[in-house]
């Protein structure tokens, strides 16, 4: 897998990530100041492995700014054991800015194909998940705070999208769901 520690501005595409066991790409700022921004994901197809294996894992936590990614255009498959798609997570007190999963193929996950915040609520500023198509046990479950936007969710799974606002939503948050 691919592991991203640090960055400013890094762009993957066609590629193939496959065979993890935690994370077919991982996000974990190396150091609690350090700047993880400007990620693109393109055109790529991941493959985790074993049951606790996510094709996306952000997690971790900074103080410097983290976010500026985006994942689009992507087929990520669980193989029918990996557990979620996109699990997005970071340590408490820390902001995604600006997360896109977008026209991607999420399918055949033992859990969810996009999982924000299953461990709490997750802060998010610009959270979009937009015209993505959704074969798992659980389409989209979320926990968030933040400015949120989910539109043209083509879902084939078994549950409906669950969204599910926890914690403090600001007097300027927004919540969209077309």
């Amino acid at each position: 897998g691919l592991v991203i520690k640090a960055a400013d501005g890094i762009w993957f595409d066609g590629c193939y990530f496959g065979g993890s066991a935690l994370a077919d790409v991982l996000f974990l700022p190396n150091a609690a100041d350090t700047q993880l921004t400007g990620v693109k994901l393109d055109n790529s197809w991941m493959d985790p492995v074993g049951v606790a294996g996510h094709a996306i894992l952000i997690s971790g936590g900074t103080t410097a700014l983290y976010g500026l990614i985006t994942v689009s255009n992507c087929h990520i498959s669980g193989g029918d054991s990996g557990l979620n798609g996109a699990y997005v997570n970071p340590s408490a007190g820390t902001t995604i800015v600006s997360l896109s999963l977008s026209n991607n193929v999420f399918l055949n996950f033992t859990s969810h194909g996009i999982l924000v915040g299953g461990n709490g609520t997750v802060s998010t500023r610009g959270l979009s998940i937009n015209g993505n198509t959704l074969a798992a046990v659980n389409s989209i479950w979320m926990t968030s705070a933040g400015a949120t936007v989910v539109t043209g969710a083509n879902n084939s799974s078994t549950e409906n999208i669950r969204i599910k606002l926890r914690g403090t939503v600001k007097k300027h948050s927004e919540f969209r769901l077309h």
